[in-house]
């Protein structure tokens, strides 16, 4: 399906990032819903889709019917209600959703909303928190051996180490490097505080060969989108960042599917899956990586970029973490990266984390970002979730 210049993003809204400051989770999408729709100039009656991730803090069977009860959606008007329950892979793949129902004609203004109140929920406790994302992981082969979403990244980390030689000063420069833009970003969870090697290395081990400072944040905060064909764009206060292509590859990309992560084909499978699905999408967008400005990769803890950089085609094998730590990402530097700061430094609220990318992105394409990418035209979203097993890849172009 040609997606190019039909359909764009108008408006986009956060709330509570970092911390909520007791609000619940649905009071900070709220927010965030009302920020997107009075930057887009619309009202909530004019909307008649929502399709939102589901929440680790307060998991509910239909979550975005309970956000649409909750923010006053009407019954007349919506057609289309989705709940997302993709975890991370909501980096994207709920985007492409609202895509699709757009150019079907299934619905016309549609909201992607996410957040969550992970941060106070879980006490700032890490335990906390990753005590709610191993419940939802294999129950019967993984979850009872202690295979939380720490232990299982760093058996990655620790052979993508072993096998390319990698040190643990390259994988602690990765985060430095990440984090180095929240530092410059009002607003993001880790605003004004700077990090080392020296630091990473010094803070507790979670998960050998992890360290504290290498894994995502426990953050608040909620983000949100608004969708429309891009033929209305005279009815908006802003022009469109456009959705020009998608694609997501499950698994490695090839061969069999897998949910569980003991059923993943290889540890690197990031690696393989973002070369699938972002030479497809680039095809789609009709351009070439050389034609990308700005960069957002899932960033939950260092391998995870540094593989997704190798897939997509900036590093060659092994060499990933080595290109991020040695200064490729900064703002002039070859391919900005996670110029918000990403999980790292940003934001990472629960599975709607991954769709801060999204609203960095738009800021990029519009001129109006904080550590703002000079003439950036076209972003790439490389997203990654359900335990490996989905990597959504988006395109997205300033008009």
């Amino acid at each position: 399906m040609n997606w190019k210049g039909r359909v764009g993003i108008f408006g986009i809204g956060e709330a509570g990032v970092g911390r909520a400051h007791g609000k619940s989770a649905f009071m900070i999408q709220a927010e965030a819903i009302d920020s997107a729709l009075n930057e887009a100039g619309i009202s909530l009656d004019e909307v008649d889709g929502i399709i939102n991730p589901n929440s680790l803090s307060d998991p509910r069977l239909r979550y975005a019917q309970s956000v649409a009860e909750y923010i006053g959606m009407s019954a007349d008007k919506l057609r289309f209600v989705q709940t997302d329950p993709l975890g991370g892979a909501a980096s994207g793949q709920s985007i492409h959703h609202a895509v699709m129902s757009i150019i079907s004609g299934y619905a016309s203004v549609v909201v992607v909303s996410g957040g969550d109140v992970l941060r106070s929920a879980s006490g700032q406790s890490s335990q906390g928190a990753q005590a709610w994302m191993s419940g939802v992981m294999g129950k019967e082969f993984e979850n009872p051996y202690g295979l939380s979403p720490v232990a299982f990244f760093a058996l990655m980390t620790r052979r993508y180490m072993l096998e390319y030689g990698v040190s643990a000063e390259t994988m602690a420069g990765v985060a430095v490097a990440l984090r180095a833009h929240a530092a410059t970003t009002p607003g993001a969870h880790l605003y004004g505080r700077h990090v080392s090697v020296a630091d990473v290395l010094q803070s507790p081990l979670i998960a050998d060969p992890i360290h504290r400072l290498e894994c995502a944040l426990i953050s608040d905060g909620a983000c949100a989108l608004v969708l429309a064909s891009a033929d209305r764009r005279n009815g908006y206060k802003k022009k469109p960042v456009l959705v020009d292509a998608a694609a997501i590859a499950y698994g490695s990309g090839s061969g069999k599917i897998h949910e569980h992560m003991s059923q993943a084909a290889d540890l690197y499978t990031p690696r393989s899956a973002a070369r699938v699905a972002s030479r497809q999408a680039l095809a789609d967008a009709g351009i070439s990586l050389d034609d990308v400005d700005v960069l957002f990769a899932y960033d939950a803890f260092p391998v995870l970029p540094s593989l997704l950089v190798e897939g997509l085609g900036y590093a060659d094998d092994g060499r990933g973490a080595e290109f991020i730590a040695g200064g490729n990402v900064s703002l002039d530097g070859p391919i900005p990266m996670n110029t918000n700061g990403g999980l790292q430094g940003y934001c990472h609220s629960g599975y709607n984390g991954g769709m801060f990318m999204f609203t960095e992105a738009v800021r990029q394409l519009r001129g109006e970002a904080h550590n703002q990418v000079p003439n950036a035209h076209i972003a790439l979203v490389q997203g990654y979730g359900s335990h490996i097993s989905r990597f959504p890849t988006t395109i997205l172009r300033s008009e």
